[in-house]
Order: C-alpha cells, then sequence, then structure tokens
C-alpha cells in the first residue's frame, strides 16, 4: 500500500538468569579452524550474533523473525539477516545453527532457545552439558 510504512518489527533478548550477557554458560567451539566463545543462553529467544561472525559464517536466503534485536550489545541493533553456523564441540560432534546477524561489534555469539527446541537439547546444569535427545 502506498503513503503506508511496513512496521519495524522488534525481538528483545531475555537473558535468563544473568544480569549481563557475559555471565551465560560459555562453551568453546570449534569454526573454521579457530577457537571461539559461545554463550549458552536459555532465555534467549533467538540465537543471536555480533556482525564479526560473518566471516565464519554463511548467509541464508530467509527473511529474519524481526528487523531489530533489543538488549543484545545494550541498545536496539538492526538485523542483518540469518546466518549459518557450523560449529564443532569439544566431543567431536558437530552444531549447525541459525541465528540473526546483528548490526553489532560484540564478539558474541549466543545460542539461543530456538536451536534448543529445534534440536530437542536439555540443559544439564550440574555437569555442564547440553543433552540431545
Amino acid at each position: 500500500m502506498e503513503g503506508h510504512a511496513q512496521p519495524v518489527r522488534v525481538g528483545k533478548l531475555r537473558a535468563a538468569r544473568a544480569s549481563t550477557i557475559n555471565l551465560l554458560p560459555t562453551a568453546t567451539m570449534l569454526v573454521c579452524n579457530e577457537r571461539k566463545p559461545v554463550k549458552i543462553d536459555t532465555g534467549a529467544q533467538y540465537s543471536v550474533a555480533g556482525q564479526d561472525w560473518s566471516r565464519y559464517d554463511t548467509k541464508l536466503d530467509t527473511v529474519a523473525p524481526v528487523d531489530y534485536m533489543e538488549g543484545f550489545s545494550g541498545v536496539a541493533v538492526k538485523v542483518l539477516g540469518v546466518w549459518r553456523s557450523d560449529f564443532l564441540t569439544q566431543y567431536q560432534q558437530h552444531m549447525q545453527v541459525d541465528a540473526l546477524l546483528v548490526a553489532s561489534d560484540t564478539p558474541d555469539f549466543l545460542v539461543g532457545e530456538d536451536w534448543m527446541y529445534a534440536q530437542g537439547v536439555k540443559i544439564d546444569f550440574l555437569a555442564s552439558e547440553m543433552k540431545f535427545s
């Protein structure tokens, strides 16, 4: 429709039991032969990564569920698209995560509940492990 602006979709990052992203549980993953920290957030609605992750990942031809993400770097940041990351865990397991890439200089990558639900993952906090169903 001419003359009508498209509504902006804003996603809110819900960090679970952590006042800052730095306090979230972190796993070291191998990506493109580099060891990188990846944070696990059972309360984050989406998996999200800072724009630096684009050099490791593949852009997908899909529409992101939101246009902006609030709370990832302290302010609302533009979502640049959906990117796929391929990780190798310390147990030699392959993980593929589709994440929202945001226009932010933060080096963080958050694996959110979207990926955990899709994979049937359960978190064992006592053993510090993710368990796949």
